[in-house]
């Protein structure tokens, strides 16, 4: 999956879909709740109170300081997943 910053004050990100790369789910963290446009979270995360692995992927990244690629320099970050 490719992460890419859509915009990083209101915590929106673009993730693709690790199935169909042409495909893209936008992820929004809010301090709150966090949120992704997938079908998984929209029909089984969100009413469990649980995180998508899109979701996932993005607060990966996001942990990962010492990430060597530094991603964000360019706006596009890839995880091997």
């Amino acid at each position: 999956m490719q992460v890419s910053i859509i915009n990083s004050d209101e915590g929106l990100f673009k993730v693709t879909s690790a199935k169909d790369e042409s495909k893209f789910y936008e992820v929004q963290l809010d301090p709150r709740v966090a949120t992704c446009t997938c079908p998984h979270f929209k029909l089984r995360c969100a009413r469990a109170g649980l995180e998508c692995k899109h979701i996932s992927q993005v607060r990966s990244i996001l942990v990962d300081v010492n990430n060597e690629n530094n991603c964000f320099d360019t706006g596009i970050c890839n995880n091997g997943g």
